[in-house]
């Protein structure tokens, strides 16, 4: 839910001050736009491309754990960066698109 606020926040900072723009606010975009092709997987293969995200997600959360000596952690690790991820993104693609956040 904070996650998703902060997205939202986002929106508004980059409708309030286009200026800002920059690689690290697409991010969020492209992963959701990414995420959304995955759908369109069964007809073309280059949309499978979005699901590397995941065993990536994974490799990293086992490096974290790692890190921690913990290994029992890396689903758990995994868990919350999909929350903030998912929710990010689909904060910021939510409040661009939503007309009433300024």
């Amino acid at each position: 839910k904070n996650m998703f606020r902060y997205g939202k926040g986002r929106a508004r900072l980059l409708k309030r001050y286009p200026r800002m723009w920059s690689l690290t606010f697409v991010f969020p975009l492209v992963f959701a736009l990414s995420m959304g092709s995955i759908v369109l997987a069964p007809f073309h293969k280059v949309f499978y491309l979005a699901a590397l995200y995941f065993p990536l997600l994974y490799l990293f959360s086992l490096f974290q754990s790692i890190r921690k000596r913990s290994l029992s952690l890396v689903f758990h690790v995994m868990f919350v960066f999909l929350i903030q991820h998912f929710g990010y993104a689909s904060g910021e693609v939510f409040g661009l698109l939503h007309p009433q956040i300024k």
